[in-house]
């Protein structure tokens, strides 16, 4: 059985006691072997370690028994029983997060419209989108992808579209003023007086592995802006309330989402981009998710007895955290 000698880099209590008073008191924990880390979470048996000062940044820690297992499509280590071997220690090496190497991503289904049939998206970073040459394929590459917006164009962010329905849908291609002022669409070569303005909002998302840009189209921008292209438009054009449209464009910056992406190679000038297009976001509530996360992960411990837990650790503890296998001779824990 695997029994690694780590280090502490960090503990933090998580969950807001305000929120819900009656939850379980839980730490989450960031383990290094040196090289690199991890986070984990503690089992409540160990939080007495934690609150008496035994288990604390720099401690060096016999890892006894722990469990890996996947909750909301992320690998988690639960940490169960631990030996503390020293209390005080300085931080050793420059550990960096771990990522497993070909660790195969698990898959979200999401159904779109009333089809029966469900498109899947793979959860990705956006350094293995671009690696794995994902987008070279006949037909778009469906993604998830965990980021922030890093930025975005303020001009150009919307276009006058088409209100007509053409072959029974809405046709909402971008129209252009005729000799009479008037706005006119190519495709349904009709004139008329009003147009709607709709988005493609050009986003630089970044993650912790890089950035891209990407393209959110009218229910994705409304999502991320919180107003629709044609109210912005108005704010900006109409009102001439320049402060208040660069606050409203402000504020989506810094934000993390889940985006569901779509991506495609496109040739223009001899030049091959990809080309990333917004499905959908989901906004991300820091606070949402570590509840979440932590009611799945009680409701997983509550489901494996001890005498279960006790093989698990053996069976799967470096199942997606091969850095683990690393702590030869040249580990600086190494007893």
């Amino acid at each position: 059985m695997l029994q690694p000698v780590l280090q502490v880099v960090d503990v933090v209590k998580v969950g807001n006691p305000q929120r819900n008073p009656a939850a379980v008191e839980r730490f989450r924990m960031v383990l290094s072997d040196g090289v690199h880390s991890v986070q984990c979470m503690l089992a409540t048996t160990i939080n007495p370690l934690v609150r008496d000062g035994a288990i604390k940044q720099g401690s060096v820690i016999h890892l006894q028994e722990f469990n890996c297992s996947t909750i909301q499509n992320r690998r988690i280590i639960i940490v169960i029983r631990v030996e503390v071997l020293q209390s005080v220690c300085g931080i050793i090496g420059n550990p960096r997060p771990y990522e497993p190497p070909n660790l195969p991503a698990p898959c979200v289904p999401l159904c779109q419209g009333t089809s029966s049939v469900s498109r899947v998206y793979v959860q990705k970073t956006i350094a293995q989108i671009k690696d794995e040459n994902l987008w070279r394929s006949d037909k778009p590459d469906l993604i998830d992808v965990r980021a922030v917006i890093s930025n975005v164009v303020a001009d150009n962010f919307c276009y006058p579209a088409c209100t007509l329905e053409f072959n029974g849908k809405r046709c909402n291609k971008k129209v252009t003023r005729n000799d009479n002022w008037a706005w006119y669409c190519g495709r349904c070569n009709q004139s008329f007086e009003n147009c709607e303005y709709r988005y493609l909002l050009t986003c630089q998302i970044k993650d912790h592995t890089g950035t891209a840009v990407a393209i959110a189209f009218q229910e994705a921008g409304e999502a991320i802006v919180g107003y629709t292209a044609h109210e912005l438009f108005t704010i900006r054009n109409v009102h001439q309330d320049e402060a208040r449209f660069r606050k409203i464009m402000d504020a989506v910056l810094g934000r993390e989402y889940l985006f569901k992406l779509t991506t495609m190679e496109e040739t223009f000038n001899t030049e091959q981009p990809v080309k990333f297009n917004i499905v959908s976001v989901d906004k991300l509530d820091a606070s949402d998710m570590s509840h979440r996360l932590l009611e799945e992960i009680d409701s997983l411990l509550k489901n494996f007895p001890h005498s279960t837990l006790e093989g698990a650790s053996s069976d799967h503890s470096n199942d997606g955290y091969g850095f683990y296998r690393g702590l030869g001779s040249a580990s600086p824990f190494r007893q």
